[in-house]
């Protein structure tokens, strides 16, 4: 049932980025420094090095541009194989943190048909690869719901992994540290020298990605790149969480005012997770690893917007919450015992519901948008992008 629950995405995803995929400015870098990965191993854009963005995103496209794929093509495939890997991990990490099959089933399909997947998908964009190798991240981290126990086994090497992969796909992959480091730290109770295998863990997942962190600062001044200053005030960037929140199951194109009615009981939902964590020791493990990440995440990127310039607080950069958010959602409401948790499982599905009903309409916007390199602010004249973009060479 997974299995086809994430082919059916794929498939969609497909259809939303042909024939090919849209591209924004960010996406000019990612495209050029594919083609620079696949000709000489140089993350590079028509510019020069490209130090804004971390680096994964266009290592993925490269190989399939070395064996002879446009860079957007490449930038199709990627997404379409994120997208089967994101809701495959979304089933797995539910049945990590102890929810039945059937439970699973409902998480999954609520990841296939949403507005973040598909919407993500469309774009030359690197959160489907980021949110696809967060979801399994997850999955390591949260195992059979105990944590990651720090020891010689398979599977902290996988998260360590994982967790390197992370890091150089998105910058913002730092603000879900905090979780790594719990999941380990909750994990390893039963070890002796806890402390220590704990920070060599840490260490370790900060290692390598920090090789990076000093090109950076070695070709630019600044491990991250180097940005403006944000043009945002504090109230007004926590003024864009509500928007940007509320449209990670919905359209954004709907009310704020629906929005918001919808997602009420599906908070609610994850509130009474984290208390039912705290009762249940079977749970109490994963809902603190998911907590932690969705919380984390939220407020290291809020707090960036409001030093540097990013995009608003949009479905965009909010959407590697979605899928741990979902998890906690389908955690909170699976008692059938109580009232309360009978009806917040009715409603979920129902928004569940809805949003397969509107999914076909977002995946045909995103297939009828129109392709343009007008929207590209910078010279791309090194590009080799195909000709079908506005009917002419970039």
């Amino acid at each position: 049932m997974l299995l086809v629950l994430a082919v059916l995405a794929a498939l969609a995803v497909a259809f939303a980025s042909s024939p090919l995929p849209r591209i924004t400015p960010d996406s000019a870098s990612y495209l050029t420094g594919a083609e620079k990965l696949a000709e000489d191993g140089r993350f590079e854009s028509c510019d020069g090095p490209i130090t804004l963005f971390a680096p994964g995103y266009s290592a993925a496209m490269a190989p399939l541009v070395r064996l002879g794929l446009e860079a957007p093509d490449a930038a199709r495939l990627v997404n379409v194989l994120a997208t089967l890997l994101l809701v495959l991990g979304a089933g797995a990490l539910a049945a990590g943190a102890g929810l039945s099959g059937r439970a699973s089933a409902v998480v999954a399909l609520a990841v296939a048909v949403s507005y973040v997947a598909l919407r993500n998908g469309a774009l030359v964009w690197s959160e489907p690869l980021f949110c696809a190798l967060l979801a399994w991240l997850l999955v390591a981290l949260v195992g059979d719901g105990r944590g990651l126990e720090v020891r010689m086994a398979a599977r902290p090497p996988v998260a360590l992994v994982l967790g390197w992969a992370l890091l150089l796909t998105r910058h913002s992959g730092l603000f879900v540290l905090p979780a790594i480091v719990l999941a380990a730290w909750l994990g390893s109770e039963a070890q002796r020298h806890r402390l220590a295998r704990v920070v060599a863990f840490s260490v370790a997942l900060v290692a390598l990605p920090a090789a990076w962190w000093l090109r950076n600062v070695h070709v630019d001044g600044a491990p991250f790149g180097r940005r403006s200053g944000s043009r945002s005030t504090a109230f007004e960037v926590l003024g864009q969480l509500p928007d940007g929140l509320s449209s990670l199951a919905l359209p954004a194109d709907l009310p704020l005012a629906l929005r918001l009615v919808v997602a009420v009981p599906l908070v609610a939902a994850i509130v009474l997770s984290v208390r039912r964590g705290l009762r249940e020791r079977r749970t109490g493990a994963a809902v603190s690893i998911l907590a932690t990440a969705v919380v984390a995440y939220t407020v290291g990127v809020t707090l960036a917007a409001m030093r540097t310039l990013v995009d608003p607080l949009d479905t965009r950069l909010l959407s590697p919450i979605f899928v741990p958010a979902v998890v906690l959602v389908a955690v909170g409401a699976a008692s059938p015992r109580a009232r309360l948790e009978r009806a917040l499982a009715a409603w979920s599905v129902a928004v569940v519901c809805v949003m397969a009903v509107l999914a076909p309409g977002v995946a045909w916007r995103g297939h009828e948008k129109a392709r343009d390199l007008g929207v590209v602010s910078d010279e791309v004249s090194c590009a080799r992008w195909p000709a079908r973009y506005a009917g002419e060479e970039p």
